[in-house]
């Protein structure tokens, strides 16, 4: 990416008070992805057209048998990859690295699944199974004898792009409360009393972007708990990352992303969202199935707050994000890379680079 001689400079910082690690992850591939990727496939049979290929993907989406679709069998191995990582992490530097003391997730059961496999399902053994290969098995636990389990709950604020189609459209509260007792669907159970709807059917990617600047500007910092797991899915987190890139270009955001790896090929989606360019644009490169990534975030102290020590002082605006991913943190606990080292991505941000995707 070039830089862009009209980025504003950064305003004046005043103290930081409020700081979390969010812990960010996209849910892994689920029953409706493998229908998208094969309806895509038989397509291009017989065109290249991406009108038609995106037509061929949406075409499955109103099956009524993949409404709230769960996960798949890959889905659940690209998890495991994950969990291993995460487990290793913490075990190599907890103290930077802390296990999360809560977890937001989306109610969409792709979403539950993930967030219990990754921070509720510890793997204990592998054991051969009939075919030969292995299949590892769980507990419910997350944490060692010396932590508490972390506290789940689902939020309507994050769940996908309301789009209109079955596959996006959740699961009675009764149905997820007997599958995720772990999970407090308060949220939820409040909506629906009061009849109220937060997320509207066939909203636009505005819609989902106010929904992301609200989790920003008052959930993350109206938290007591310090570090935080965060499951949502592809195009939250896009329009999240707009509304970042926004914000950045503005000088309201100082950003550092951590590393650079080719993200060129999402084998998890065959329909145009993926980014030919071998660098990582943090702006425009969409989370695979199954990725954490780990955000350092902080916000500002008010100016008429006095006391750093009171939980109010997270009032003041969110003011900067390390983020990077899991394998970069743990090479960064063997002392292979340091991410202290990388200068602010808000530089690096041409006004034109913001990607529009519908």
């Amino acid at each position: 990416m070039t830089t862009s001689d009209s980025s504003p400079p950064l305003r004046r910082r005043r103290q930081r008070c409020c700081e979390k690690l969010i812990y960010v992850a996209r849910h892994a591939q689920a029953l409706h992805n493998v229908k998208e990727q094969e309806a895509v496939s038989q397509a291009k049979r017989w065109t290249q057209s991406q009108q038609l290929l995106e037509q061929a993907r949406k075409s499955v989406l109103d099956d009524p048998s993949l409404r709230d679709a769960p996960l798949s069998p890959p889905g659940h191995h690209q998890i495991q990859r994950q969990q291993s990582l995460l487990t290793l992490l913490n075990e190599q530097d907890g103290q930077s690295y802390p296990r999360p003391e809560i977890v937001l997730v989306s109610p969409l059961r792709r979403a539950l699944e993930t967030a219990t496999e990754l921070f509720h399902l510890v793997p204990q053994q592998q054991q051969p199974s009939d075919d030969g290969s292995t299949t590892t098995t769980t507990t419910t636990t997350t944490t060692s004898s010396s932590s508490p389990p972390p506290r789940f709950v689902a939020l309507e604020v994050l769940r996908e792009k309301r789009t209109g189609f079955v596959a996006d459209e959740r699961s009675s509260v009764t149905d997820l409360q007997g599958q995720f007792p772990h999970v407090d669907f308060s949220d939820l159970v409040t909506l629906q009393s009061t009849h109220a709807t937060a997320v509207r059917p066939g909203e636009d990617n505005a819609s989902v972007q106010q929904r992301a600047r609200y989790v920003l500007d008052h959930t993350l910092p109206a938290l007591t708990e310090t570090t935080v797991a965060l499951v949502t899915h592809k195009g939250w987190l896009r329009e999240m990352r707009h509304v970042l890139t926004a914000r950045a270009q503005a000088g309201e955001l100082e950003i550092h992303y951590c590393d650079n790896h080719d993200n060129k090929n999402d084998n998890n989606n065959n329909t145009g969202d993926s980014t030919n360019d071998k660098s990582f644009d943090w702006d425009r490169t969409l989370y695979k199935n199954a990725e954490v990534r780990i955000a350092k975030c902080a916000w500002e102290k008010p100016a008429d707050d006095k006391d750093r020590d009171n939980q109010q002082c997270c009032r003041g605006p969110f003011t900067s994000l390390w983020s990077k991913s899991v394998e970069t943190a743990l090479q960064e606990t063997m002392g292979k890379n340091d991410c202290r080292d990388s200068s602010p991505s808000n530089n690096l941000l041409p006004r034109d680079s913001i990607e529009t995707r519908q």
